[in-house]
């Protein structure tokens, strides 16, 4: 009998323990649930914070290239003002060199003027041409200007010379003409050509034209104003 009354317990006890072990198995499982969705997490925590490490040092790399542009930069802004610094001290020298020549050249240039101009008052070249061997060549010759009238220097053309433009110039083009007077109907002298330095002697003008009283290495004469370039 007691044996037959403890039979029921002992089932009733082993459903207890099984029905126990099911609700473990249970809660087991939602565990494990638990944990991967924990798991997941935590990867997309690792993955979240890659992404950000490889940000900042894309960012780092970044900030490290502005900052050596901004040396870089910096330097050539250095190196730019030395040059500056040292092209205004060369033209500074420059300047008081080319100061000092033109002290030096000047009243050898007003001498040098002074002497041309009276020596084109004491003689005029004219040019005259002579066969030799039959071959033509010009020469020129050599005749004593007629002394001026007192109202002011006068020349074979009686025109008045205003002998206070002196100086030096330049002709401006090729083909220029240098006249034996200030007409285009008198001897031709010499054919001029351009950036060719000639002594300014005076000024003129004459039939409605300015000219200029110029000498030349070989000859002096008359030039349109328009095609010489006084240095001074």
């Amino acid at each position: 009998m007691p044996l037959i009354r403890t039979k029921p317990f002992i089932l009733l006890i082993i459903f207890a323990l099984l029905m126990s072990g099911c609700g473990t198995k249970a809660k087991f499982r939602s565990y494990d649930r638990q944990l991967d969705d924990i798991r997941s997490d935590v990867r997309n925590i690792r993955l979240i914070t890659d992404q950000m490490r490889n940000e900042l040092v894309t960012l780092k790399t970044s900030v490290d290239v502005v900052g050596e542009n901004i040396d870089r930069q910096s330097k050539d802004i250095e190196v730019a003002k030395k040059n500056q610094q040292l092209l205004v001290e060369t033209l500074d020298v420059m300047k008081e060199t080319v100061l000092k020549l033109e002290t030096a050249t000047i009243p050898d240039k007003k001498e040098e003027i002074a002497k041309a101009v009276k020596e084109a008052d004491s003689t005029q070249i004219n040019v005259v041409t002579k066969k030799e061997n039959g071959v033509t060549k010009i020469q020129p010759l050599v005749k004593p200007v007629p002394e001026p009238d007192k109202g002011g220097r006068k020349y074979t053309t009686g025109v008045n010379i205003d002998t206070t433009k002196t100086g030096f110039g330049y002709v401006v083009k090729d083909g220029v003409i240098l006249w034996k007077a200030p007409t285009k109907n008198s001897d031709v002298q010499e054919v001029l050509i351009a950036w060719q330095q000639v002594t300014i002697l005076g000024a003129v003008k004459n039939e409605g034209d300015n000219w200029l009283r110029i000498k030349t290495q070989d000859y002096t004469g008359f030039v349109d104003s328009k095609f010489v370039i006084s240095s001074e």
